[in-house]
């Protein structure tokens, strides 16, 4: 029924990812890291399906990576970001030219990834 089309249709699940979270960072301003961690679980779990279908997707890791370190779980903090900067790099790679490169690069969680991955920065 419904629930398998959802499954198969990843422009849904980006959709929901999408939603699940900015609930998520909602979650995590009102300092309801349990919540948070419970609704980031759920993109995480989708993650694999959507993977490569959309651009920025690794932004749902970047997210995920701060809601894990803000629980005290640093070391799968840094595994998120690391998957997060080698999707963002695969992504940069796909850009033809140059200018588009950078305006892609120059986007916020884009930065922060780059920051958090490459000199331990997380703002």
């Amino acid at each position: 029924g419904e629930a398998l089309s959802l499954l198969s249709d990843p422009s849904l699940l980006n959709e929901r990812a999408s939603v699940l979270t900015e609930v998520a960072l909602i979650h995590r301003a009102a300092g309801n890291h349990i919540a948070a961690l419970e609704t980031i679980e759920q993109v995480l779990a989708y993650y694999p399906q959507i993977e490569g279908t959309d651009d920025n997707l690794h932004r749902h890791l970047w997210v995920a990576a701060l809601i894990f370190r803000d629980a005290g779980q640093g070391e799968r903090a840094v595994q998120l970001v690391a998957q997060a900067h080698a999707a963002f790099q695969r992504d940069l790679a796909a850009i033809p030219d140059e200018q588009s490169r950078q305006a892609y690069a120059q986007i916020r969680h884009n930065r922060q990834i780059v920051a958090a991955y490459e000199r331990g920065e997380w703002g």
